[in-house]
């Protein structure tokens, strides 16, 4: 099936295997189906122990590169050899257990097409299997990257194509030690050289079971999106306190805190807030309101809790808040 004689296609795929002979038929099918037809399918089997190379051996198309490894290396040095291999302009990613709509293709190699400043392009998703419901990801790139700092992840990393140019100009590849977070550290790393960007559509169904890698592997997820976010927070903010990395993780205080802890708290989101990068609107009210729990949280007298607040920068002033700060309720 492979097929290196062919001109170069306009996009490559990039779909590790391991054990998903359940699903794998019908994620292949949903790509071979697609109504953008210009692309490469690179498809990697990671030492599968069940029939998964014998259901990707059976399809013909001749747009498949089939990868066959001895050992099981983990999926993550597939996708770096995907884009070693990958001969097209983009790159779109894809998982063996999920299912893409058939104008997924379509859509996103004409919005990288439209807008060259943007390096990935992502969609909304939709839960199937033990999950149900549909996740909207922020669109935009400065609220993609006001999520990536506060929350975590914002894009569905089996529903992205990226413009492989800006990864081979910038040295960006997958961080196999901070599987099965590589996705969201490469994401930071993406948003300081390109823009990112999601379709505010659904085009992947995205399959939940048992079996998905954050969730047999969900401890060492969290450990690596905590070294992710550290990483960020030291992009962002000069010699970052360890107060102000807990603040901008939601983590509730654990000593009683003081004056001068919360002016520097105030001080480091201003930072932020002039920095430009973000989504000011979402930053004042997310942190405002994180603000004034610490403030609770506090000692202070009610006065001071009070004055910490109304100096603290915040999208709308609540005459309810000051009052339950004076109060200390």
């Amino acid at each position: 099936m492979n097929n290196s004689q062919l001109s170069a296609p306009l996009l490559s795929v990039i779909m590790p295997v391991y054990n998903a002979e359940k699903y794998v038929y019908e994620a292949i099918d949903s790509i071979l189906k697609q109504t953008f037809a210009d692309f490469e399918f690179l498809i990697f089997d990671d030492s599968s122990t069940d029939s998964s190379r014998e259901i990707i051996l059976s399809f013909k198309d001749p747009r498949i590169r089939f990868f066959a490894s001895d050992s099981n290396t983990g999926y993550v040095k597939h996708l770096n050899d995907g884009i070693k291999e990958a001969r097209g302009q983009y790159i779109a990613r894809m998982d063996a257990d999920d299912v893409a709509d058939p104008d997924r293709f379509a859509e996103q190699v004409y919005y990288l097409h439209q807008h060259q400043q943007a390096g990935a392009c992502g969609c909304w998703i939709e839960f199937t299997g033990s999950k149900k419901g549909v996740l909207e990801y922020p669109v935009e790139h400065k609220d993609i990257i006001t999520q990536l700092l506060l929350f975590g992840n914002a894009m569905a990393h089996p529903a992205v194509m990226l413009r492989k140019s800006v990864l081979i100009d910038h040295q960006l590849s997958y961080e196999a030690a901070l599987a099965p977070a590589e996705d969201y550290e490469l994401w930071n790393r993406l948003a300081h050289v390109s823009a990112l960007h999601n379709l505010p559509k659904v085009l992947l169904k995205y399959r939940v079971h048992e079996h998905n890698e954050s969730v047999v592997k969900k401890a060492q997820q969290d450990k690596a999106v905590k070294i992710i976010r550290n990483r960020l927070m030291d992009q962002q903010v000069e010699s970052p306190s360890a107060l102000f990395k807990a603040f901008l993780c939601d983590k509730y205080p654990t000593t009683e805190l003081t004056i001068l802890e919360l002016k520097n708290l105030r001080s480091d989101v201003q930072h932020l807030l002039n920095s430009g990068n973000y989504n000011t609107l979402t930053l004042k009210t997310v942190l405002s309101n994180r603000f004034v729990a610490w403030c609770k949280a506090s000692k202070l007298t009610g006065y001071d809790k009070l004055i910490q607040y109304l100096f603290f920068p915040k999208h709308f002033f609540s005459i309810r808040i000051c009052l339950s700060l004076l109060l200390n309720k």
